[in-house]
């Protein structure tokens, strides 16, 4: 009998493993959660991060990528990074790093519509208020 032969795994992935992006996570997180048995389209963007780089110039952002149909989602998604920094840094003691991703994006939604991203963030502080702990 002869001896086995090994031969190399061709289709063996040997790079390393990247970490995943806060939106990849996120997606992963929808993804875990969902509880229909459809699959919804997603794909992660950096947005926040996007507008921060372009100095909180919310126009300038939407213009470079040509989300001039998107303004409304991109401007909502904003408000609820604004939201969601605030209770982050409630939990964690006062961070002032969430203080300041809350800072810039409510920066870059007043630039769009003042008058909507206060309404907007008083209905939602007072419907933390409201809210059972």
């Amino acid at each position: 009998m002869l001896p086995r032969q090994e031969f190399p795994d061709y289709m063996a992935d040997d790079r390393p493993r990247l970490a995943m992006t806060v939106p990849e996570m996120l997606k992963a997180l929808f993804d875990a959660k969902l509880v229909s048995p459809e699959d919804v389209w997603m794909q992660p963007k950096w947005v926040a991060g996007g507008v921060f780089e372009a100095e909180c110039d919310f126009y300038k952002f939407i213009r470079a990528r040509d989300l001039a149909k998107n303004e409304g989602l991109v401007l909502r998604h904003l408000l609820r990074l604004t939201i969601l920094a605030g209770e982050f840094r409630s939990r964690s003691g006062g961070d002032t790093d969430y203080e300041r991703i809350g800072e810039l994006a409510t920066r870059a939604c007043k630039q769009v519509d003042p008058r909507y991203t206060d309404r907007f963030l008083a209905a939602e502080a007072e419907a933390r208020t409201l809210a059972p702990v």
